[in-house]
């Protein structure tokens, strides 16, 4: 179940189809093809560049509601691991960024028509913005006891559009070519009182279990390897290596 659902208030983009002779209420009525289809895709893609070019509208964006939920919890930056004697005190976390996902694909200069397409329509209906991605910077200064690895999890509160529609109308005053493409867009976003989760991860790893990664970051030492290191037994590695340890 979703955390929560926002409906649009389509009452001004409803108005702009309405000059155009496309009735809001019977949009099911046109000629609709799923964007899953690469063709179908690729025609959209077309005509969005046809709308970069020209500066026409030739493709408006309309949905329904957004529905909100976390998305999968990801490490930010590395872990770290205590192999002393004593706790000690690590500042964990760094810097993750959350893209925008579609159940369709564009080409890249379409790509960037599309989301100035969805953000018309987002900031119209629903009084917000959509960025293509966001990123966050997360960090924390916690005490680490020995043997234990600790690392910061981000679970970020995704938005995805539902019912979404891109009303393709070439003749732009005529109803007679025009077409409804539907595809799910689903990205970064949060509304009302949501929050993105953070929480702080630890665990006892064995130094059997541990000692294959324990090798790989000595035999690294002094050499280009970003994001594996180890001073004085403490050592710093990738998080998403902890769900192999």
């Amino acid at each position: 179940m979703a955390l929560f659902e926002q409906r649009a208030d389509n009452t001004q983009i409803d108005h702009k189809l309405r000059s155009r002779k496309i009735d809001p209420a019977r949009l099911h009525a046109l000629p609709t093809y799923d964007l899953a289809d690469p063709d179908m895709a690729s025609l959209l893609g077309q005509w969005l560049e046809f709308q970069r070019i020209t500066g026409f509208e030739f493709v408006i964006a309309r949905s329904e509601l957004q529905s909100f939920d976390y998305a999968p919890p990801v490490g930010v930056g590395p872990a770290v691991r205590n192999d002393t004697n004593n706790t000690i005190t690590r500042e964990i976390g760094g810097e993750v960024t959350v893209g925008t996902t579609k159940s369709f694909s564009v080409s890249a200069t379409a790509e960037a028509t599309l989301f100035s397409v969805v953000n018309v329509s987002v900031t119209t209906a629903y009084s917000q913005e959509w960025r293509r991605d966001e990123t966050f910077k997360d960090y924390l200064t916690i005490p680490i006891s020995p043997g234990y690895t600790c690392w910061l999890e981000r679970e970020t509160v995704m938005r995805r559009i539902i019912g979404g529609d891109f009303i393709l109308q070439p003749s732009m005053g005529s109803v007679d070519d025009a077409i409804r493409l539907v595809g799910s867009i689903t990205g970064p976003g949060v509304a009302g009182t949501l929050a993105d989760r953070i929480t702080v991860r630890s665990r006892q790893i064995s130094a059997a279990s541990f000692a294959p990664v324990a090798e790989l970051i000595k035999a690294t030492q002094g050499k280009a390897v970003t994001g594996l290191s180890v001073e004085d037994g403490v050592y710093q590695f990738p998080a998403e290596l902890t769900s192999l340890l």
